[in-house]
């Protein structure tokens, strides 16, 4: 039976875990930017705060690599079975369209995900008005 890896991070005293990831990479991530273990020691966790977040940094929060392999996956796979199994580029152009369907509707679900993640965020730490206006 396959094993799924789960990195965390550990407080050295009292042995808490937080932070559990399925990959190390280095990503942007929505979240508390501090943890306080047990022994009440506060510790980075990888996340950011929204509000936090440089214009750049938020645009690529939505438009990341796996929006975008998602996308690609679903829309340029389906084609070469539509070619085979259907009548030729007919079957492959009618494929790639339900895949990209079906890409566009997985993305949504990513980003409706995400929505909620910032605005969770938000209510931990809203979003500073630079008009300085009340």
């Amino acid at each position: 039976m396959p094993t799924v890896t789960v990195y965390y991070k550990q407080c050295p005293d009292c042995h808490q875990k937080w932070a559990a990831r399925l990959s190390q990479q280095n990503v942007i991530r929505v979240g508390r930017e501090v943890f306080v273990c047990k022994c009440r020691k506060e510790w980075p966790t990888g996340c950011a705060e929204w509000s936090h977040l440089s214009r750049e940094q938020k645009r690529a929060y939505f438009i990341s690599s796996a929006e975008i392999g998602v996308l690609f996956l679903c829309t340029f796979i389906p084609p070469l079975f539509g070619y085979f199994i259907a009548n030729g580029w007919p079957g492959a152009f009618k494929a790639a369209g339900g895949g990209f369907a079906v890409g566009v509707l997985f993305v949504g679900f990513l980003w409706l995900i995400k929505l909620f993640l910032v605005g969770l965020s938000l209510r931990r730490c809203p979003a500073v008005s630079l008009s300085g206006g009340h």
